[in-house]
């Protein structure tokens, strides 16, 4: 629905729906045990709100804390503006290698 539809909206992931909203969109999901739930009505805002709050509430991170710290440094340390070819092409590297772990990352079970 979101690709479909809202990709324009404005503040997509940014601006929340009304929390009576999402709470019955929640609910209603999970009535359905997995099944269709029509979403054609529902504002794009809230559709959003209940995503975050699944990736929110998953028991484990969706990005691992290592590969986080990594997109993190990336993030924080290069100034992409003033960055010569050669420092944004390691921390590319540096990224990639981080996000080609995550496959390895979910069966990991001495992680924890």
């Amino acid at each position: 629905r979101l690709e479909a539809t809202a990709l324009d909206e404005e503040g997509l992931f940014r601006l929340s729906g009304a929390v009576a909203d999402v709470l019955a969109l929640r609910a209603r999901l999970e009535a359905s045990a997995g099944g269709r739930v029509d979403l054609t009505h529902e504002d794009p805002h809230t559709l959003t709100a209940v995503l975050k709050l699944f990736f929110r509430e998953l028991p484990a991170p969706l990005v691992p804390p290592d590969v986080n710290q990594v997109i993190n440094a990336f993030l924080v340390d290069i100034d992409l503006d003033a960055a010569s070819a050669a420092t944004v092409t390691g921390a590319v590297e540096a990224v990639r290698f981080a996000l080609a772990q995550l496959h390895h990352a979910g069966g990991d079970d001495d992680a924890a």
